[in-house]
């Protein structure tokens, strides 16, 4: 059975296991947000979100002035 077809407008999440080289480091993942925006043509672009946003918290697709 095929995954879902992402959202747009919709919030994911995302948790990477990892162990860094640096033993010392207590690093044992690394967390992200994205959300899927459509563009005015149609298309669809993945936006990360960044940790120290509002967006982020509020787990909100954030306004991107940047799409066309």
């Amino acid at each position: 059975m095929p995954a879902p077809e992402l959202q747009t407008g919709r919030v994911y999440s995302i948790f990477l296991n990892g162990r860094p080289n640096d033993p010392s480091d207590p690093t044992y993942g690394y967390m992200g947000k994205f959300c899927i925006v459509a563009t005015s043509t149609g298309e669809r672009k993945i936006i990360a979100i960044g940790s120290d946003t509002p967006a982020w918290r509020q787990d909100s697709c954030p306004e991107h002035s940047l799409i066309r």
